[in-house]
Formats: C-alpha cells, structure tokens, sequence
C-alpha cells in the first residue's frame, strides 16, 4: 500500500512541478528560464567534455573486447567460406541389411513378373495344342 501511495505522491508532485514551470516570469516561461541558465553555466562545458570522454572510454573499451573476442573464435578461413556442414553416416551393417531387403524385394516383384510370363507361355502353349497343328 506504502507503494501506491509513493507513485501517487511522485505524481501529483511531478504535475504540480510542471505546472508551475509554465508560468511565465517577464516574457518567457520559468521552463525557459531554466534551461538557458543551464546552457549558458559555467560547469556544462567540462561536465559536457566529461560525458564525451566516457562515452569514448566505453566505445573504445567495447571495440577492443569485441576484437579480442573475434581473434579468439576466427577460424583460418575467411568468414565467406566458412562452412557448416552436418554429416549423417549410416552404419555399414545398417546399408548391409538395406541392401539385403532391396535384394529380396526386387526378386519378389520379378518373380511375379516371371510367374506371369511363365503363365502366358503355357496359355500359349496350351491354346496351341488345342487348335492342333
């Protein structure tokens, strides 16, 4: 509940604040007041240079770590080449007992294929003898 009543005191502060920064003081607003004496303030100039020099800082610390870290992981290889390949080998007892079930399978069918031709020939044969010679 503490919470609750925290957010809406922080809120109504910050509306009354706001509020009270638009009023205006001779012909511009206290707002405008404020972020001129800000600018124009003897200290802006070093803390401005301060923040430069900390953003380099960290720029120039990521760029290192960054390389750092690609000369570690690089392969010899240019980045285009690189390859990555997955290879599934299959046992050689595993291609054995394909290879045996192709064997078997194929005989099958062609065995009906011969059992076929070996019925027509003797339909053959057989109306043959039939009409005589």
């Amino acid at each position: 509940m503490s919470n609750i009543l925290f957010f809406i005191k922080t809120l109504v502060i910050t509306f009354l604040l706001a509020a009270f920064m638009q009023a205006q003081v001779g012909k511009t607003t206290i707002e405008a007041h404020i972020i001129s004496w800000i600018s124009n303030s003897s200290i802006t100039k070093p803390l401005q240079q301060v923040a430069e020099a900390g953003a380099k800082l960290i720029r120039n610390s990521w760029y290192e770590v960054k390389n750092l870290v690609e000369s570690k992981i690089k392969t010899q290889e240019a980045p285009d080449q690189r390859r990555l390949e997955v290879k599934l080998r299959r046992s050689k007892e595993f291609l054995r007992e394909q290879a045996q079930k192709a064997k078997e399978e194929f005989r099958r069918k062609n065995h009906h294929q011969v059992d076929r031709a070996w019925d027509e020939t003797e339909k053959q044969k057989s109306h043959q003898l039939k009409q005589g010679p």
